[in-house]
């Protein structure tokens, strides 16, 4: 965080003083004028400009301070302005000079605009330039709040999930944050351009975080701006890099776990003994288990998909203890009349009382219950995966292991351990939940083509469903046993999707075959003389959710589209 000079400091204290501010209090106001400071600093707003504000504030709400936090922060703010208007006017405090570093902070990633004299800013009409300004920005906030909105409505549409909302939003925001605010109607390619160029020079974030960016965007103009994106032609491109996931030892595994208290221990035993992913450990409910059979279905997996994995046998006698407790905690909760467990709407609409029944009570539930304003009620949710990360990394610091050991850590082990047990590898992708080989569809319209093959296919809906904005395509995927069976629509006359169409009418496009590694299969299929087709951007390995995928030109494989895809475990980009 940025370094508050003793000049600043001290006079803004003296402010703070006028302002009536009780002295257990200033201590607040000048943390909320760091944070301001370093937020300027961080994305390029000019710190002396009011128009930085609206920025500040958003950020703010976006970390969920208080009302009364935010007031404070706004006030410090305020009086952070009212001094660097001063200092402008006589130049005698030091506060605003031609140099940020004089003002007591370090130097900006970018240029500040400069602030206009106060006699500079009076409008033909003799109104002062903050009254404009107001005016000005109270608009610029109104488009952004209707862009957010619209943007929360494009994605509940389609049903994706609740990571890809706050996924797309955040990058939205930060494209935002970057633009100054400007109004979301006066964006450009150049400044798409500028942002992903940003990440990669000078933020360095890895290329699926920029690949993400790029899809975030994509989406924003042509589903909430209601323009193409045009060609994004010239951006530095972020390095993949090779990426070996960390594996722990059985031993080092059971140091962990010593090291762990309860239900935390348990939690990662699940992890570890099924498999799983945080967030499907975390979103089990007690019927996700059935003891009789000893077995545990996953719903709405990665990609919405369910799976059922064997339970260790070493932990059901932990597990039903453990259940129990859940039952008796149910139970008084419902003795002092709060409301359940947390349900999704639709769920809840149609089962009225299914948030107090015990089979949807979360496996593990929260410790403390969460009040919901609206309903003026309470309920239950289940651990929040930021404790449970917490209390793994601390773990790992008391056993003493080197590694940089996560929750996700343990679905490694798994894999790795079930292929040292010589479990072949199309058992060890059924456990993980990772996709398969499946064979793709054109058709010109998805919502027709779905009423032919869902009866067809015993399906009443996809079991997932998605657009991938780069390649323009919509897509609802089915699984028939081991194979995925996907339908694509074109979102754009100038998809491949459209042109294949065109060419063939509908029918058989593309058949994907899983590989261990598809930049490895490339150099094996080039060497063999395959032609491999590269995308918009020269590329022939192209990044998409959690994986790379290649395509192999029609002209070598009999008039089809092959495809190559892998799966990665890559824990620092994604979860797979």
């Amino acid at each position: 965080m940025l370094k508050i000079s003793d000049s600043l400091e001290k006079q803004f204290n003296s402010a703070l003083t006028k302002e009536k501010v009780v002295r257990p209090d200033r201590g607040h106001y000048l943390k909320w004028l760091r944070y301001y400071l370093d937020f300027c600093d961080k994305y390029g707003f000019n710190a002396s400009d009011p128009r930085s504000l609206s920025g500040f504030m958003r950020k703010l709400e976006e970390k969920k301070q208080t009302n009364i936090q935010q007031e404070q922060a706004g006030k410090a703010v305020q009086i952070y302005y009212e001094l660097a208007g001063s200092g402008r006017q006589n130049n005698k405090t030091g506060l605003i000079t031609s140099s940020p570093k004089t003002a007591g902070v370090q130097e900006p990633r970018h240029s500040y605009r400069p602030t206009p004299s106060r006699s500079e800013a009076q409008t033909a009409t003799g109104r002062p330039d903050s009254a404009r300004n107001k005016a000005v920005q109270a608009g610029v906030k109104g488009s952004w709040e209707s862009a957010y909105r619209r943007l929360f409505n494009e994605i509940k549409v389609r049903r994706y999930s609740p990571k890809t909302l706050k996924s797309y939003t955040t990058w939205v925001r930060k494209m935002q944050y970057f633009c100054k605010s400007n109004d979301p109607a006066l964006l450009s390619t150049d400044d798409v351009k500028d942002f992903l160029t940003f990440l990669a020079v000078k933020q360095q974030v890895s290329a699926s975080s920029q690949n993400q960016a790029f899809n975030a965007l994509l989406f924003f103009f042509r589903h909430v701006l209601g323009r193409e994106f045009g060609k994004v032609d010239g951006v530095v491109r972020a390095k993949r890099r090779p990426y070996i996931p960390v594996v722990l030892s059985r031993g080092e595994i059971d140091a962990i776990l010593a090291n762990l208290k309860y239900p935390y221990d348990l939690v990662v035993k699940l992890l570890y003994g099924c498999g799983l992913r945080l967030f499907e450990c975390l979103n089990l409910r007690v019927q996700s288990l059935n003891f009789e059979l000893g077995i545990l279905t996953v719903h709405d997996g990665k990609g919405k998909k369910d799976r059922t994995v064997p339970l260790p046998l070493a932990i059901l006698p932990e597990l039903r203890e453990h259940l129990e407790k859940v039952k008796a905690l149910h139970d008084r909760d419902l003795d002092d009349g709060y409301a359940g467990a947390f349900m999704f709407d639709a769920l809840e609409r149609k089962y009225k009382n299914a948030a107090r029944e015990f089979v949807w009570q979360w496996f593990f539930p929260a410790k403390t219950l969460t009040f919901v304003p609206e309903a003026m009620e309470y309920r239950r949710y289940h651990l929040h995966e930021r404790h449970v990360q917490k209390a793994i990394k601390g773990a790992v610091k008391r056993a003493g292991i080197p590694k940089r050991a996560t929750a996700h850590t343990f679905r490694h082990s798994f894999a790795s351990h079930l292929l040292q047990a010589n479990y072949d590898i199309r058992t060890i992708q059924e456990l993980l939940g990772h996709s398969d080989d499946h064979i793709c569809v054109a058709v010109r319209n998805l919502e027709e083509a779905k009423k032919i093959w869902e009866p067809f296919l015993g399906k009443s809906e996809p079991d997932d469903a998605y657009i991938d904005e780069a390649e323009k395509i919509k897509v609802a995927r089915y699984w028939v046993g081991e194979v995925g069976f996907e339908l694509m629509e074109s979102t754009s006359p100038d998809g491949e999707v459209a042109k294949f169409i065109a060419r063939n009418g509908e029918g058989v496009m593309v058949i994907s075959f899983n590989v261990d590694n598809t930049r490895a299969a490339i150099d094996e299929l080039k060497a063999r003389k395959y032609p491999i087709i590269p995308d918009a951007g020269g590329r022939t390995a192209r990044p998409f959710r959690d994986c790379e995928f290649a395509f192999i030109h029609p002209r070598k494989m009999n008039g089809v589209l092959t495809e190559i895809i892998d799966y990665k475990w890559n824990e620092e980009e994604g979860e797979a």
